[in-house]
């Protein structure tokens, strides 16, 4: 697995460092409850006790997953981390899946607007990061179709 900063380009890191809400939010130290994993996978699975090993696995390779994506993200990607570990509690291989989207949404938003005029591509930014920081894989939506309407509207 790639760690986590390779997914960034330098734009989004800077878009993200000079964010108000940054540094509202630590990413709490990962930790791994595997009672509370064993206890969720058998009331899931009952005794389906093939299940409950896949599960039990899928949930550790998760957070092995998302420990890294953390240790290896920089500060200013912990509201957006701590968002999916909010989202997700314990269901580590879900936290995991948030996370690489973030990062994912993070590193492809600047797209919509590279086409657009620099400052019509910064109004877009702005907006739809003060509507939906730290959650950026809504700001990279927003900013998508806040593009195709310019684009729509201009062309």
């Amino acid at each position: 697995m790639k760690p986590a900063r390779h997914f960034l380009t330098a734009a989004a890191v800077l878009v993200i460092s000079a964010s108000p809400q940054v540094a509202l939010a630590k990413v709490p130290e990962p930790v791994y409850d595997e009672t509370a994993a064993r206890a969720d996978c058998t009331k899931e699975w009952g005794s389906d006790f093939q299940m409950i090993e896949y599960c039990l696995n899928k949930r550790h390779k998760g957070f092995r997953t998302f420990e890294a994506i953390a240790n290896d993200a920089p500060d200013s990607l912990d509201p957006a981390l701590t968002l999916c570990t909010e989202e997700w509690g314990n269901e580590w291989e879900m936290v995991a899946h948030c996370a690489r989207k973030q990062l994912r949404a993070i590193s492809s938003m600047l797209e919509h607007t590279q086409d657009l005029p620099k400052d019509v591509g910064d109004v877009i930014l702005s907006d739809c990061a003060n509507e939906w920081e730290p959650d950026w894989k809504m700001v990279e939506y927003c900013m998508g179709k806040q593009a195709r309407a310019w684009r729509s509207l201009n062309n």
